[in-house]
């Protein structure tokens, strides 16, 4: 599938698949980029999706731009990216995969979204920070008086990241998804997922042999599976079509203001890095023909 390049929001994008009335916004996990999204796209624009795949900050064409990692840079741009797509379509639906997904969590709790798919999503990031800090045995007073300690695994610990994470949860989610969790997650742990999804009201499909990547033939096999059941009631819903809105050019200093903790309070530039530890959403091209409106509730074993 061809894809036609593009800046949305200021963020390098790929338009894929044919125009359509409702689209599907890509995000992909560290280690990623827009581009990793055609086997994903195909398989939507089969059931009429529309896909647009960003690069995050330090991935793809934007990998001089790694020290802008950091939420308080990528959610101002997803918030962005969001209302210039909520005038290309009438219908937006989210894909996020482990780092992205919880970007997507911190951008649009409240978000009108047709429907979501995550996968592997770090739904907690101060518990994966604390466990990165038990990793490294770095105590929360250290890190407090050093403010950025490098560790032995590539990632660095941030003092202003952590105070970031705190004040900014990712504890409600306004639209209903499926997600998929692996049981064997080093990063996630299962009660962690298991009560976002409760509170949530998500359905919670958890593999017990799957890891936070899914990238073995046995749990590719678990992916497509998944997904194939959520094609299933692809057509037992009907979502109510909103009238595209104008398109508007977001202004993105006016969005990073607008959060008390934006990165101008926040830190200087030299004081940027990427902080968390992620792995590549790979496995993601195995959600062909996702379904976004099978968004029922409940945990589902395999």
């Amino acid at each position: 599938m061809r894809a036609e390049p593009f800046s949305l929001g200021g963020m390098p994008a790929l338009r894929w698949g044919r125009p359509s009335r409702q689209g599907i916004l890509y995000l992909h996990g560290q280690g990623g980029s827009k581009a990793e999204a055609a086997f994903f796209a195909a398989a939507a624009a089969d059931a009429g999706w529309q896909t647009v795949s960003v690069d995050l900050p330090g991935h793809g064409d934007r990998e001089s731009e790694a020290a802008a990692l950091v939420p308080w840079q990528v959610v101002p741009e997803l918030r962005c990216a969001l209302a210039e797509l909520r005038g290309r379509w009438d219908r937006v639906g989210l894909f996020g995969s482990s780092l992205g997904a919880w970007f997507g969590l911190l951008a649009y709790p409240d978000a009108p979204l047709a429907g979501a798919l995550f996968l592997s999503p770090v739904v907690d990031m101060e518990a994966l920070i604390r466990k990165m800090m038990g990793w490294a045995g770095v105590s929360e007073e250290r890190l407090a008086q050093e403010g950025r300690i490098p560790t032995t695994f590539g990632q660095t610990l941030s003092w202003e990241y952590l105070r970031y994470v705190r004040t900014h949860p990712a504890r409600r989610w306004r639209t209903p998804r499926p997600l998929l969790y692996g049981a064997r997650s080093h990063l996630t742990d299962r009660e962690t997922v298991e009560a976002f999804a409760a509170r949530n009201g998500c359905r919670l499909t958890v593999e017990e042999a799957g890891e936070h990547w899914f990238h073995t033939p046995e749990q590719l096999a678990v992916v497509d599976r998944w997904q194939r059941a959520c094609r299933r009631t692809w057509n037992k819903r009907t979502a109510k079509r909103r009238p595209a809105s104008a398109g508007r050019r977001c202004d993105l200093k006016r969005e990073q203001s607008s959060d008390p903790y934006s990165m101008e309070r926040l830190m200087s530039a030299r004081e940027w890095a990427p902080h968390i530890a992620m792995v590549s959403a790979s496995s993601a091209f195995s959600f062909f023909h996702i379904g976004l409106d099978a968004l029922g509730t409940g945990t589902v074993h395999h």
